[in-house]
């Protein structure tokens, strides 16, 4: 499990952000995952993790036009499993 916490964006288009779509992948892989937030809350939680890997994760906010640009891709890594 990871939580994700982001800021909003400087603008928004002239509409209000219904939410924010978050991606994220491991990182050796090209299929991302898709998570929306609740609302326009900027902290979001992962779960469903694999332990010891690498992931990538990118943001992007949604409002009535579409989908706005991604942020750059931030990468973490997974603690491994406690013994």
């Amino acid at each position: 499990m990871a939580t994700i916490s982001f800021t909003k964006p400087d603008s928004h288009g002239g509409v209000p952000i219904s939410y924010y779509q978050v991606d994220f992948k491991e990182s050796v892989s090209e299929d991302w995952r898709v998570v929306r937030s609740h609302g326009i809350l900027t902290i979001i939680l992962l779960t469903n993790l694999e332990p010891n890997t690498t992931y990538d994760v990118r943001v992007a906010a949604v409002n009535g036009k579409g989908r706005g640009e991604y942020s750059r891709i931030e990468s973490f890594q997974t603690l491994p499993v406690r013994k």
